[in-house]
């Protein structure tokens, strides 16, 4: 099992025997966090074909544009949530049948088998929304004893939900404010998605307020620009760029790194919202020139459609203290880009730093940058030592010193391994993208290949190998033949 990146892997399995049936099971873990009010669970189910940029290798091309066909095989499915709670679930990508036990919910599909054509997307909340309020802060562990001795370090999950409260001078007139708008017109977007990208794009332009400067660029392999510079937003301009969105439709490849350049050149310290479904094979090089070319603009993405890539666009948010929203066809687009204006315009700690007090913390991923006002981050660490202390936050919010003080309980015993699978999958994501060369580089190869092969984490300089020795009967010596299992078209 080989990841070619960190959303797409290829399962090669050898020597199959002729009639004999073998079973594959993959175990995978990720961290679920809030979003406005809900959880939202996808399963992506293939990888859509990609726009190969000259740039790509034709190896590189084939890992993540896998052949389309009569994918002969479909997906069934059970989901269990057990949150403590009585939830509410819906899916706005399939049928589903709901059972219910106490606080346990039950979600299968409704048709039996459904194809695998675009991904499986599951939202859950709470039933009685006036429960009482997530504390700000919680911290769960994960610490193996035997016969009262530590097996290894500990490992801690610290979940915040920072609440930075009012901003200051809430009579002061606001400064303008500098976006540059992307909408993705390339083949794949066809269908629902451009429809529904063109009504997000002009929901973002209501979010604007006048005196703030925006441009608009439509792109596929050209860049089609609503003006040659920035322009003040107001009801003018307004119902011009309605009546240029309008005219958008899909074509062409998609070429993301000439707009995300330009976009860079236009706001270097503003917000960059793009719309696109993500499906390139070029994502390092797009991250890297981008973060290379801008000044501090952070990046807010819509990824829209069935079939969303969003390994892009969760790289940009990550890097550049931004933020993704993923709309799947049928979702309201309203509350969605209400919720994502309200991120990138809330307001923000900078220039963060975090220390302990009390206790001591080893590696900590990931290392954030900046806080953002009633966005729930997730930050993993190792422990040696058992005891209570507290995490010191300090920053800059608006031009002021901030702090901020969470309490942290280590414990010295408690079986939850997933904790330390999550903190060992943030580091190694960190590690692989640290901007390092020449023996710096070599040597974060080497740890991320150790954390891999400890925790049993994928890593791009890895891949998971399983060998069955067989003997007998079951020893084959004619030649196996090769073939590639093809996937679905994407709905």
């Amino acid at each position: 099992l080989e990841q070619a990146r960190p959303n797409v892997f290829t399962a090669s399995i050898g020597n199959l025997l002729p009639g004999e049936e073998t079973l594959i099971e993959i175990q995978y873990v990720e961290p679920l966090l809030a979003d406005e009010g809900a959880v939202r669970w996808s399963i992506p189910t293939l990888v859509a074909p990609r726009y190969i940029s000259p740039s790509v290798t034709d190896a590189d091309a084939a890992a993540v544009s896998p052949p389309t066909g009569d994918a002969a095989y479909g997906l069934d499915l059970e989901v269990v949530f057990d949150l403590g709670t009585e939830v509410e679930v819906a899916s706005p990508s399939h049928a589903i049948v709901i059972s219910e036990s106490g606080a346990r919910t039950t979600v299968r599909l409704q048709q039996k088998e459904v194809a695998l054509d675009r991904d499986v997307v599951v939202t859950a909340c709470a039933r009685e929304v006036d429960r009482p309020t997530t504390p700000i802060a919680s911290s769960v562990c994960h610490r193996r004893r035997k016969d009262g001795v530590a097996q290894g370090h500990g490992t801690v999950a610290i979940m915040l939900v920072p609440d930075l409260g009012a901003t200051k001078d809430a009579g002061a007139v606001a400064k303008p404010r500098h976006f540059v708008f992307l909408v993705d017109r390339s083949g794949s977007m066809g269908g629902t998605a451009m429809p529904e990208a063109r009504t997000a794009m002009k929901l973002c332009l209501r979010q604007l307020r006048e005196g703030d400067r925006f441009n608009v660029l439509a792109f596929d392999t050209q860049i089609e620009a609503f003006a040659s510079e920035m322009v003040p937003y107001g009801p003018a301009t307004l119902a011009k760029v309605d009546a240029w969105i309008s005219q958008i439709d899909a074509r062409g490849g998609t070429e993301i790194l000439a707009p995300m350049m330009e976009a860079a050149r236009l706001a270097p310290d503003g917000v960059i919202v793009l719309m696109t479904d993500g499906e390139v094979a070029n994502e390092s090089e797009i991250v890297d020139s981008f973060m290379a070319a801008r000044g501090t603009a952070s990046v807010y993405s819509f990824g829209i459609g069935s079939n969303v890539s969003d390994a892009l666009l969760r790289e940009l948010a990550d890097r550049t203290d931004g933020a993704v929203q993923l709309i799947h066809p049928g979702q309201r687009i309203d509350e969605k880009v209400t919720a994502q204006f309200a991120r990138a315009t809330a307001a923000r700690i900078t220039d963060v730093t975090i220390k302990t007090r009390g206790i001591s913390l080893g590696e900590m991923a990931p290392e954030k940058r900046v806080l953002v006002d009633g966005e729930p981050i997730a930050i993993f660490a190792t422990y040696e030592e058992s005891g209570r202390g507290a995490l010191e936050i300090r920053g800059t919010k608006d031009g002021q010193r901030f702090y901020l003080e969470v309490a942290i309980d280590l414990e010295d015993e408690h079986e939850r391994p997933v904790i330390e699978k999550l903190w060992a999958q943030a580091r190694i994501r960190e590690l692989e993208n640290a901007a390092v060369g020449g023996r710096r580089a070599e040597t974060m190869k080497e740890r991320v290949i150790k954390l891999a092969q400890q925790h049993a984490v994928s890593s791009k300089h890895t891949s998971f190998v399983v060998v069955e020795k067989r003997a007998g009967e079951r020893r084959m010596n004619a030649q196996p033949e090769s073939r590639v299992v093809p996937v679905a078209a994407p709905a």
